[in-house]
């Protein structure tokens, strides 16, 4: 006999898809419990959520010019929930059996404007395209022009401070034993699932979601200090994202079976009523089993793809040619594979010069080097270099065997069996200014 379960949502698609996506696919039978999304709020950044809102007479004025905007209601609702700050007393409107939450939106910058907050990378955003040029009002281009917040620029202790105020927050609204939080980070490797390839995205937006993933990872971890009840849903180790997604393509969008996994968690967490111990089993063993289904489905055809790639520096992440900054720092790559590094961090950087994993559903693109034997040759013409910068030479999959460049020399590596791991990185501490100058490629020998 099915039972209906009233569940609310706050932070991402990611949340609200689980309870859509699966069902599209008919995994479940007419046997499987059925629930009813009550109230979902979509990219409110939690600095933004418990901050001031913005003033009256300028909020009455963006909402108003939010109705010319040609996106969905849905959409200008959040907007005015965040704008209003009334996103609790909207949560609060109707008691459902559960609150679902993640804090992917921790990655979303804010606008600040009128002595209050606004989060603007997300659903304002979207508002703000739809409006068209001719459309655009004085308010909005306040807005649009205000000063950008962005959480990467606070120190752990605020942070954490401004997470623990969001939760209390939630608590106001429900108790810990009835909150699930589903953790969820960007996907790194992304399947055409009908085409059968790999696709592929810049190298700037590959580091701009390795730095989001360290944000959302540290608000996860201060939710397991504040919410120590609650129900925990880890995020999956191999996480694939799809090109072909009802939403398009995009680091939270994903393959069908993590939506189907993070179902099947909610879906045990509230109706198999299992001791916390018990419970803490259950997620595991479903997360060992969810995560073995993606590899054995997607890998075949990641791996194929790879194999098709003749060239591993061109197929690397990081060594095309092209500028790639970060942090006040600057890449170039020349078309010869000659670089240089120039600037000064304002935060620690990481330059992938080149890198290479065996399976392409990791963090990391894979391009297996299976050339036995072979010598791998990298030369460096570095005029400063101290423990602020330097540039580190990885050969094996445990990073036991390393090398750490420094001078003007070239290294030369032989490699007598075939490692499935090749990675090169130049690493910048905040404040260092550095001007480097290398060359990186293979020599058979």
């Amino acid at each position: 006999m099915k039972t209906t379960t009233h569940v609310s949502i706050i932070g991402s698609c990611v949340c609200r898809d689980a309870f859509s996506i699966p069902q599209a696919t008919e995994e479940y039978g007419s046997d499987e419990n059925e629930y009813i999304v009550d109230r979902f709020i979509q990219g409110i950044n939690p600095l933004s959520a418990i901050g001031s809102p913005v003033a009256e007479i300028t909020a009455t004025a963006l909402i108003e010019e939010s109705k010319f905007s040609s996106a969905p209601p849905f959409y200008k609702r959040c907007y005015m929930l965040d704008l209003t700050k009334a996103w609790d007393s909207f949560l609060s409107e109707t008691s459902s059996d559960y609150l679902i939450i993640d804090f992917t939106t921790v990655r979303l910058d804010c606008r600040k404007i009128d002595g209050g907050l606004v989060t603007f990378d997300g659903v304002a955003k979207d508002i703000v395209l739809g409006l068209g040029s001719a459309s655009v009002k004085e308010a909005t281009s306040h807005l649009v022009n205000a000063e950008s917040v962005s959480l990467s620029n606070f120190d752990e202790d605020t942070l954490r401070q401004a997470y623990f105020k969001y939760i209390d927050r939630l608590l106001r609204l429900y108790p810990q034993e009835k909150i699930i939080v589903v953790e969820a980070r960007h996907a790194m490797a992304y399947i055409d699932p009908e085409g059968g390839k790999i696709a592929t995205s810049s190298p700037a937006l590959e580091q701009r979601y390795i730095r989001e993933n360290k944000l959302i990872d540290f608000a996860y971890r201060c939710a397991k200090e504040k919410l120590e009840k609650a129900h925990f849903i880890d995020a999956l180790p191999i996480c694939v994202g799809n090109v072909r997604h009802k939403w398009g393509q995009g680091g939270l969008h994903f393959v069908n079976e993590i939506y189907s996994y993070i179902y099947r968690s909610i879906d045990g967490i509230i109706h198999n009523r299992l001791s916390r111990e018990n419970e803490r089993l259950f997620l595991l063993e479903l997360k060992e089993k969810y995560t073995q289904e993606i590899f054995n489905y997607y890998s075949a055809t990641a791996n194929e793809c790879v194999r098709d790639s003749r060239n591993t520096l061109d197929y690397s992440l990081g060594m095309k040619v092209g500028k790639y900054e970060q942090n006040g720092v600057c890449l170039t790559v020349n078309s010869d594979y000659t670089f240089s590094i120039c600037g000064t961090a304002c935060e620690d950087t990481v330059f992938y010069l080149y890198q290479a994993q065996q399976s392409p559903l990791g963090e990391w693109r894979s391009v297996p080097v299976i050339t036995s034997p072979s010598r791998y040759a990298f030369s460096t013409r570095i005029k400063n270099q101290d423990k602020s910068f330097f540039i580190q030479l990885v050969l094996t999959d445990n990073e036991a065997d390393k090398m750490w460049i420094s001078g003007d020399f070239t290294a030369f590596v032989t490699v007598k069996k075939p490692y499935h791991y090749r990675l090169v990185r130049a690493i910048i501490r905040k404040g260092t200014a550095v001007d480097a100058e290398g060359k990186l490629y293979f020599e058979k020998i």
